[in-house]
């Protein structure tokens, strides 16, 4: 992670922790989003890959990622257990751009490197695929003493979405870390259970960090009762971050909206 509130910086890499973390892992491998290349990219991301300089080796599983072909899960496993922890670190994260399920066996034994950053990028790679057979492996990350972990671990859950993971999330939202608390509270939120909505409600009014406030306000949008509206609205009068600002409008549309929509 990158210094500041959202992490830390592991060997050089910068390992997204938080809100929008699909999006931050493009940052993280030095990519962006963008449609599937051709086949003359794809050549010369692998010829990347291979090379012997660490620099552009991570570059090619960067650029392999980005092609979201099936030709490159192969090569993008094989980075798992290159020399360099910058080159595997931007392989996890490849994986998960890659969206290829199959990549899963490999991304769970990556959770045990000995990188911090290629074990974070490999947590959230699992949530990108959302991957249910990782859950319990992510589920034994949530009490890790490293903030960070739990917290990715939590955000990841969230997103793969299984029920089995709530009785431990529970457990999360007592942690000492407002960060791993909201990532909790959107996971089950999410989820549906209603018992993230008084730690998302008190971290909308006491989060430290903007991002803290921006998360808490989604879990609100995802599982809050009509009630909730009024606690955005003041909350985004109150608000001093303009991104947090409009995080918060945004969550309190999307509660309305769907309060005013018909019951099925």
């Amino acid at each position: 992670h990158g210094s500041g509130p959202c992490g830390r910086k592991a060997l050089g890499v910068q390992v997204p922790p938080c809100p929008s973390f699909a999006a931050l892992l493009l940052i993280a491998a030095g990519a962006w989003a963008q449609a599937p290349s051709p086949s003359s990219s794809i050549a010369r991301a692998l010829s990347e890959a291979q090379s012997s300089s660490a620099v552009v080796r991570r570059q090619g599983a960067v650029d392999l990622g980005a092609t979201r072909s099936p030709q490159a899960l192969s090569p993008l496993t094989r980075l798992l257990s290159d020399r360099d922890a910058q080159v595997r670190a931007a392989a996890a994260s490849g994986l998960g751009i890659l969206g290829r399920i199959a990549a899963g066996p490999s991304l769970v034994k990556a959770l045990q490197d000995k990188s911090p950053a290629v074990r974070l990028a490999s947590i959230q790679a699992l949530g990108l695929l959302k991957d249910r057979s990782a859950a319990s492996h992510l589920v034994s990350l949530l009490q890790s003493p490293d903030v960070a972990t739990a917290r990715a671990a939590a955000a990841a859950l969230g997103r793969i979405g299984s029920s089995a993971a709530i009785g431990p999330l529970k457990a999360a939202l007592q942690s000492s870390s407002q960060g791993v608390r909201v990532e909790a509270a959107v996971a089950l939120a999410g989820l549906g259970d209603a018992s993230a909505l008084p730690v998302a409600r008190a971290l909308l009014r006491d989060g430290r960090a903007p991002w803290v406030r921006m998360r808490a306000a989604d879990a609100l949008a995802l599982d809050g009762t009509p009630g909730d509206a009024g606690l955005l609205q003041s909350a985004s009068r109150s608000e001093k971050d303009p991104a947090a600002r409009r995080a918060i409008q945004a969550a309190l549309r999307s509660l309305q909206a769907k309060a005013a929509a018909p019951t099925p």
